[in-house]
């Protein structure tokens, strides 16, 4: 089935202004001002007391190291990270959240439950189950295109 540029065109347009519209959160600026990488690592150290390396952070955000750096510095400013010596090997460092960056995680993940339970809710179980299979099914065959392309040019 071929479809018409102009459609792609229109779809690109429709679907990010969806998206931007659906993550445009001003109550979050209330709380704190994250970058949008800043926001991934917070949530990420919420479900790592312990602590984790920046080097940790950066693989499995998939982030450059700069671009982790960056925003570790941003957020130890802010006083919403902290870091630690690792008790097992002195030489690594251990990035862990502060009681204020627990506190800020816990009240965005609480905002983000009571939209998504209202979200849910208005359009019910079977429109956001064939949601999550259209765009599980999109981000499949993107995944797909990209790897195929990553063939393409270690052939040439």
């Amino acid at each position: 089935m071929e479809i018409e540029q102009n459609y792609v065109d229109e779809f690109l347009t429709t679907f990010f202004g969806i998206l931007g519209k659906a993550t445009h959160r001003p109550t979050h600026k209330q709380l704190i001002s994250f970058g949008t990488g800043e926001g991934k690592l917070v949530v990420f150290l919420q479900h790592h007391p312990e602590g984790v390396s920046s080097g940790e952070l950066g693989k499995v955000l998939d982030v450059g190291s700069g671009r982790t750096a960056n925003a570790l510095k941003n957020l130890e400013k802010k006083g919403v990270i902290k870091r630690k010596a690792d008790p097992k090997d002195n030489r690594r460092v251990l990035v862990t959240l502060t009681v204020k960056g627990r506190r800020i995680s816990e009240e965005r993940q609480k905002e983000i439950r009571k939209r998504a339970t209202t979200i849910l809710t208005e359009i019910g179980k079977e429109k956001a189950n064939l949601f999550l299979k259209l765009l599980d099914e999109f981000a499949n065959i993107s995944h797909r295109l990209e790897k195929e392309e990553q063939q393409d040019a270690e052939t040439i």
